[in-house]
């Protein structure tokens, strides 16, 4: 079993970052506890509550130039970077592929770019995608896990 992914909701503007809470946090009786936090940068928003350690999907407030997303796959150590000039020029049908380990491919399709674009942004370790082949062996094709993202994470092609 692996952990699965949770989603963190951050809005970001030209002051930094705000982790945003959910719902529940605001409304429960130690409100008054909870502090917004805040950070310059989204590497030290990570760095201060830890996310290396968790599956993220973040919701931010979009990425209309697709930075962040760049930003978070360097930071896992992927080699994948969205280019919005290649991006602006897809039609509905075409598809990008990565394989952010050997055996697993992710297929990012209109829906997946468009969900990126809204500010769904995976930010998932290579062990996630090792303990996801293990588990979906029955999903395996010639030798090959194919996955496409979604805003609430990844699904079996």
């Amino acid at each position: 079993m692996f952990k699965e992914i949770k989603k963190v909701k951050i809005n970001w503007n030209n002051n930094g970052f705000w982790l945003v809470p959910s719902i529940y946090k605001i409304f429960t009786p130690k409100s008054r506890n909870f502090v917004l936090k805040h950070t310059k940068t989204i590497e030290d928003m990570i760095d201060k509550n830890e996310f290396f350690n968790r599956e993220i999907i973040f919701s931010f407030n979009g990425d209309k130039n697709f930075v962040l997303f760049n930003k978070l796959m360097k930071l896992r150590g992927y080699n994948l970077q969205l280019d919005i000039n290649k991006i602006n020029k897809m039609n509905e049908n075409d598809i990008i592929t990565f394989s952010p380990i050997e055996n697993v491919i992710i297929h990012y399709d209109f829906k997946a770019i468009e969900a990126i674009y809204n500010g769904y942004i995976p930010f998932v370790s290579k062990k996630y995608f090792t303990n996801l082949l293990q588990e979906k062996q029955s999903f395996i094709k010639d030798g090959i896990l194919n996955l496409t993202f979604r805003q609430r994470g990844y699904q079996v092609k």
